[in-house]
């Protein structure tokens, strides 16, 4: 929804809620909210003037109108003349009045005035300023603080309405509005059931018969928040709503309800038959005992559940009162810096959170999320592709992380993490061995500035200001007195190292050709590092004396830049070594200090890709960044040393690392980076800027769109874990899921034709190429293999054939295959990731980069579809999620479309001078695709944020 002006009336009425659903600050309608039939403006009911009319639902209209005896505005809800001869409607109009008039709490909306006008009823309530739950958990602004005030203040709103007798029977978010200055108002008692509690002369079974019985399988409320005897359409009583109240919070707490289905039956089936996910599963940050309030609150016996709502707010108290109270949740309130945007009041500055270290979320990350988010940037040339395309195009799945070694956590008691920054926009951090100090990036895309703060007051210092580059590795010297950082430009491509004070002043650079960051020997004498992708080179603290102890084959492995680690003792240095021999793989390997043969320290491959590696000072283990496999998100492991089972540090939905990893010397504390992504689809047109954009999901993980040719678009969507396929209309409506199994399904794409999707599955074991009827029907593989990747596949127009990458051929070439399957022909045996098909056939863009010649940069190219050499290489820059992130052609076949940073891009196949097509100013744009007439863009948009952490009682 678009955000609230200062003189703005908004409704929310998209999920059916009640008509007294309002968002309102003023006097105007916006967005959706236009004037409808039913009272114009300006015309009276009673002393009531209408000013707009809001909505409407299902017992009545909603306006804004201006009370003319009391000048003030109010909502006024009205029974509109045609229904008033209803006698069910207007039964439960009147029962909805005194229900709610009965009741006197703050978190509660207050009624003014239950009236009749020329025989049209209405309620005159207060006008709430603010925005409904469902607003506020879609826009991810919830921690856990505010998260358990909402809970509380709703319990107490229910606790209010059940000690006068009555049962609110529709609790859910959209009848949850949150004002600005953070109060809580619980709204629409218009199923409200007066309780046996209430007074004896009130029929209480009447209005059962006459809601449920006299209308036989007729459900009154909101199916997802119903309780088990809800939906059965049995009687209900108070601990109905502590059942709804437990889904809102485990929505407010996970980010999605605890029960969903494509159908109502199937959801019905799902409350009824099945538990929710555990909490703990989900968002493994949040304290055990609101997992166990939850689950309390959504017994599906009512005899099990909490008896009295007041119960329940007891325990959410205890709960807050706990976490307030505790000392070790340190909340340093470290002051913010200069650097970065203002940060959001969610997003708290020293925020510490008790992690249950046993706790596993089986998730993953796409390559293309990894590229977009320049978590890993290698050099050009041949292995850089294997550490950029690869990642970026060749990975399983796509979004969140995936942990495939969940057996080898042991519980190790709890974990403390504690964020240092609260902007957003900062990497590339170390610690002092003493723990006083840490120093990271800071700033925008654009400019990064290098900055060092006191862990113990907060207090940070600019010691380089911003600059246009990137800070890719930095450490401490061992006396704490000086940072070595590497600094890369587009003056200094291949990266340098330079020393600096720790209070500032005239940096003096080093070396040249390198990326990561170095580690001392114990002496504090020679430094270790990585330049280029195959070589470990040791030197003086100075730079002088190079000696390379290692050097890979060019053609077949890579080192990791990020940092090698120099142990304790001085007598081996150990680092991440990749190979593409048999399949993609890193080992994390140790070396003599002066030379000699590698030998592997880890047992098995590593699938995906090993960062930075940091010693604990006493040589026991390792602090190691990696990815278990080329598609999963960056975690911190403990290598036990010299062998001993690998253990996962970090296992929450976050990435964490990569270049940013550093460990104190009594090994106690561990800083990285925490990397977090929120990312939805959204529609717009060329020329759009963010008030034209319309977002159309709301799931905190949404992307990889491509559009169906009768305007639907099919998308992946991330649910407990799984990928799976989605197909949704482009206004929102509709959604409904086209895959459901234990596979990772990403990727797709439309045949032109209409008739088939085609995607990328591991559900034979490796990542292929699959084909399935538009509805999710009659699937198979078009690509088979059991020791090579397939996926990026797209279609050429006339949905004959699949263009693909496979890592079939020690790269990741160009390939085809029929639609109808069949033996695959090679295109293009070169580095090069397919985008988009011309509209004419002949050509598929790619991201191209030339393995012949080592200085090559990464370029858009175009590739005959029969294969062959490039037909044209384009003189621009592009970057590195070129292809990958998505591209299109306008109808005419004249201009390409792209990713660039938040905006889609153009350039004309004859002039190549790219320009922006999009204004937008907000939010990261992460995936997109064009429609078939080039006139309308699906994108995948959010926010990546990355803040400074400490992790304590890891071991």
């Amino acid at each position: 929804m678009n955000e609230a002006l200062p003189d703005t009336v908004i409704l929310d009425n998209r999920t059916g809620g009640g008509a007294n659903q309002i968002i309102a600050a003023g006097d105007k309608c916006y967005n959706s909210c236009t004037m409808k039939e039913g009272f114009p403006a300006n015309s009276l009911i009673s002393h009531y003037r209408i000013v707009n009319k809001l909505g409407e639902g299902g017992m009545g209209e909603v306006y804004l109108a201006q009370d003319t005896k009391l000048e003030r505005k109010v909502a006024l809800k009205v029974l509109p003349d045609e229904v008033a001869a209803d006698g069910e409607r207007l039964k439960r109009f009147g029962q909805e009045a005194r229900a709610a008039s009965a009741l006197n709490h703050p978190n509660i909306l207050t009624i003014y005035e239950i009236g009749e006008f020329e025989r049209t009823n209405y309620i005159s309530t207060e006008f709430v300023d603010g925005n409904t739950l469902r607003e506020v958990i879609h826009a991810r602004n919830l921690s856990l603080e505010r998260t358990l005030d909402i809970a509380i203040q709703a319990t107490s709103a229910l606790a209010a309405a059940h000690e006068a007798g009555i049962v609110h029977r529709d609790i859910k978010p959209e009848n949850i509005m949150i004002r600005g200055d953070g109060l809580v108002k619980v709204l629409d008692f218009g199923l409200a059931k007066l309780s046996e509690a209430a007074t004896p002369d009130i029929d209480t079974e009447g209005e059962t018969r006459a809601q449920v019985k006299t209308a036989p399988g007729v459900i009154m409320g909101t199916v997802q928040y119903m309780s088990p005897e809800q939906t059965r359409g049995k009687l209900t009583d108070a601990r109905s709503d502590i059942w709804s109240l437990g889904c809102v919070i485990y929505e407010m707490a996970s980010g999605r309800p605890p029960f969903a289905g494509e159908t109502t039956a199937d959801l019905i089936a799902e409350i009824v038959k099945m538990d929710p996910e555990p909490l703990g599963k989900i968002v493994p940050l949040v304290p055990e005992r609101l997992d166990e309030i939850i689950s309390k609150a959504l017994e599906k016996n009512p005899d099990e559940r909490y008896q009295t709502v007041k119960d329940l707010l007891i325990d959410l108290k205890r709960l807050r009162k706990k976490l307030d109270a505790s000392s070790e949740i340190e909340r340093s309130h470290a002051p913010h810096h200069e650097a970065g945007p203002v940060s959001s009041e969610d997003r708290h500055t020293g925020d510490e959170t008790v992690i249950p270290t046993a706790a596993v979320v089986n998730t993953t990350l796409s390559g293309k999320q990894f590229l977009t988010t320049g978590i890993r940037e290698h050099k050009v040339g041949a292995l850089a592709i294997i550490g950029v395309l690869l990642i970026a195009f060749a990975g399983l799945g796509y979004t969140i992380y995936r942990f495939v070694r969940p057996a080898d956590i042991a519980p190790q008691g709890t974990m403390k993490l504690t964020r240092l920054t609260s902007d957003g926009t900062n990497g590339a951090t170390s610690i002092s061995s003493d723990g006083k100090y840490v120093v990271y990036s800071s700033g925008s895309e654009q400019e990064r500035s290098l900055w060092v703060r006191q862990t113990a007051t907060g207090s940070a210092v600019q010691i380089m200001p911003p600059a246009v580059g990137t800070y890719r590795g930095t450490t401490f010297s061992p006396d704490g007195n000086h940072v070595y950082y590497t600094w890369s430009s587009s003056q200094n491509v291949a990266g340098a190292l330079f020393e600096i004070s720790t209070l500032g002043g005239t940096p003096r650079q080093l070396l040249t050709g390198i990326e990561g960051a170095v580690s001392f020997s114990p002496d504090e004498e020679r430094i270790a590092f990585v330049r280029g992708e195959t070589k470990l080179v040791i030197a003086n603290i100075d730079g002088s004396n190079e000696l390379v102890i290692h050097d890979g084959n060019a053609a077949t492995e890579w080192i990791s830049s990020d940092g090698p680690g120099w142990s304790p003792d001085g007598r081996v240095i150990v680092f991440g070594k990749g190979s593409s021999v048999g399949g993609i793989s890193m080992q994390l390997m140790e070396i003599n200090a002066d030379g000699g043969t590698p030998r592997p320290i880890t047992d098995g491959n590593w699938k995906g890709e090993i960062f930075r590696s940091v010693w604990l000072k006493d040589g026991s283990a390792l602090i190691v960044t990696a990815s278990e496999t080329f598609s999963s998100g960056s975690h911190v492991w403990l290598v036990p040393y010299p062998n001993g089972p690998v253990r996962k540090i970090t296992n929450d939905l976050n990435g964490y690392g990569t270049f940013s990893l550093a460990v104190t010397g009594d090994g106690g504390t561990i800083v990285t980076v925490q990397e977090e992504r929120r990312q939805q689809i959204w529609t717009a047109a060329p020329g759009d800027d963010d008030s034209r954009a319309k977002q159309i999901t709301n799931d905190r993980f949404d992307g990889d769109p491509a559009w169906l040719p009768d305007g639907r678009i099919v998308f992946v969507r991330n649910m407990s874990g799984q990928l799976d396929l989605w197909i949704i209309n482009a206004d929102g409506s509709g959604q409904r899921q086209i895959t459901k199994d234990a596979a990772f399904d990403y990727e797709p794409t439309v045949t032109p034709n209409g008739k088939y999707i085609v995607w990328t599955s591991d559900r034979s074991g490796l990542p292929h190429i699959w084909r399935m009827n538009i509805d999710g029907s009659d699937a198979r593989a078009l690509t088979v293999g059991d020791t090579f990747d397939d996926g990026n596949p797209s279609i050429t127009p006339d949905s004959r054939w699949v263009i693909y990458n496979s890592w079939r051929t020690g790269k990741w070439a160009v390939w085809r295959v029929s639609i109808d399957g069949g033996e695959p022909e090679m295109l293009l045996n070169a580095y090069a990731g397919t985008g988009a098909v011309s509209a004419d056939g002949q050509t598929v863009l790619a991201a191209y980069l030339d393995d012949r010649t080592q200085s090559t940069p990464l370029r858009a190219a175009l590739l005959p579809t029969g294969g062959g050499e490039p037909v044209k290489i384009f003189d621009i820059d592009v970057p590195r999620n070129f292809a990958v992130a998505g591209t299109g052609w306008t109808a005419d076949g004249k201009s390409i479309f792209y990713v660039s940073e938040r905006n889609v891009n153009s350039f004309l196949i004859a002039g190549a001078k790219p320009k922006p097509v999009t204004d937008f100013k907000t939010q990261s744009l992460f995936d997109l695709a064009v429609s078939l007439d080039g006139k309308r863009f699906a994108m995948s948009r959010g926010e990546v944020i990355n803040d400074i952490v400490l992790i304590r009682d890891f071991r």
